[in-house]
């Protein structure tokens, strides 16, 4: 039964097709109902006009086509798609931009160290630098300490002389504590820095002279 009522709505259409194109003036309008089957006519019903359509001369040529208006879930899906390729697009700019500042880098570092020399011997120097740094530092701390011990032993004479301890020389051990500190503290930095100049240049060394 549903063969026929097909075959009898396609005799129609087809009829009613031949008829529309061999009137100079017509305007034939092909689009497809709610039920998906293909319709002819010379408009479009409001209630099938969400759906598309396209639009037929009177020498049968499509001239124009309308597309259907998209569901809400389309859209968001549409949206969704849209997000996901812009985050692609993002992802695959970034890492392109990584490996031309690794391409870069390598070239700039071929140009700076032409040979395991040249690398080692700045290696040196930089540590050179660091050292003597730390050398600095720990002279003086020594020298605080030293100071220190002195306020403490002018502190115990006071106490067994006097019975008190002045407040200038609590407040003097204080300051060389403080001072003691804070210089450990940076020779602690310095020797981890010498430990990053180490760990930078065998990365050098690798890149450029291991053989991969």
């Amino acid at each position: 039964m549903l063969t026929k009522i097909k075959t009898i709505t396609a005799i129609t259409t087809g009829l009613f097709f031949a008829l529309a194109v061999n009137t100079a003036s017509a305007k034939l309008y092909k689009y497809v109902d709610e039920h998906g089957i293909t319709r002819y006519s010379d408009s479009v019903p409001g209630k099938h006009s969400k759906y598309g359509r396209s639009e037929i001369n009177s020498n049968g040529v499509i001239t124009n086509r309308t597309k259907r208006k998209l569901t809400e879930k389309e859209r968001k899906e549409l949206e969704q798609e849209r997000i996901r390729k812009e985050v692609e697009a993002a992802k695959i700019a970034k890492e392109n931009a990584k490996k031309r500042r690794k391409e870069l880098d390598l070239q700039i570092l071929k140009a700076r160290f032409s040979d395991e020399e040249m690398l080692e011997k700045e290696r040196a120097a930089r540590i050179s630098t660091e050292n003597a740094s730390i050398t600095i530092i720990q002279k003086r701390v020594d020298n605080y300490k030293e100071k220190r011990k002195n306020l403490i032993n002018s502190a115990i004479i006071h106490e067994k002389s006097r019975g008190n301890i002045p407040v200038d020389i609590y407040k003097s051990i204080d300051e060389k504590q403080l001072e003691i500190k804070k210089d450990e503290k940076t020779i602690k930095r310095k020797k981890e820095e010498i430990a990053q100049i180490n760990a930078k240049f065998d990365d050098y060394h690798k890149i450029l002279f291991e053989k991969k």
